[in-house]
């Protein structure tokens, strides 16, 4: 098997092997741009890459991808290692696929999260508007964590960040914040996404990435007690 990075010309190419198989190393963390590989040789197939994603022969590993800590994503064959761009190509035993990323944008502004606090911030009631209709969530517990990374993302917002790096939090951070363990928070996000998800899609709303998660939200009203947060 051979494995270039260099831009190749795949017109009449046609493969005389096995088409490879694929093998997906499930991994709760997702990127915060959609990453694909395109197979462009023959046939159109399209995978949305996971971190620790694997493309392999029978049993034997061939080619992996997965997402740094630099959060840019490179491709492992072997020893050798190299960091992705778009638009870079890859031949993989007379494949030909082909590397895209796509960076997710905000949810348009028809979507806005209002949350009204007590002082104490021991209670916490969210309500969410979505294209023009607003839907009253109640007081839930999986709330106080939705809150504190919408503090983040406005905190990161007023600095000037680019909306693609607003808003990222770590999750152990985000455990030691509230004072609850690492298996505790992520059921809370998980019920967090499910009452979400009957509004509007949590896979914009809510974001993973390697360690890390946000709320991918701009439009954030913040009520303590009586006052607006700013």
């Amino acid at each position: 098997m051979s494995l270039t990075n260099q831009l190749l010309t795949p017109t009449n190419r046609q493969s005389c092997f096995t088409p490879l198989t694929v093998k997906d190393i499930p991994d709760e963390d997702q990127p915060s741009a959609t990453a694909l590989l395109k197979l462009i040789s023959n046939g159109s197939t399209t995978i949305e890459l996971k971190n620790h994603f694997v493309l392999a022969r029978s049993n034997q590993i061939q080619c992996q991808f997965f997402q740094g800590a630099d959060q840019m994503w490179y491709c492992q064959y072997g020893e050798h290692q190299f960091q992705l761009r778009s638009g870079m190509v890859l031949a993989l035993d007379n494949q030909i696929w082909q590397f895209e990323q796509q960076h997710r944008q905000p949810p348009k502004a028809t979507t806005s999260l209002h949350f009204q606090i007590s002082c104490d911030e021991e209670h916490v009631r969210l309500s969410i508007n979505h294209h023009n209709e607003t839907n009253e969530l109640g007081e839930r517990v999986h709330h106080y964590p939705l809150l504190l990374l919408a503090r983040q993302y406005r905190e990161d917002q007023r600095s000037g960040f680019d909306h693609t790096s607003c808003g990222w939090l770590d999750t152990a951070s985000l455990s030691k914040m509230i004072g609850i363990e690492a298996s505790v928070l992520n059921v809370q996000l998980h019920r967090a996404k499910q009452q979400l998800s009957t509004i509007v899609a949590t896979s914009d709303l809510i974001e993973r990435r390697t360690g890390q998660i946000r709320l991918n939200c701009p439009n954030v009203e913040i009520i303590r007690g009586t006052s607006i947060e700013y």
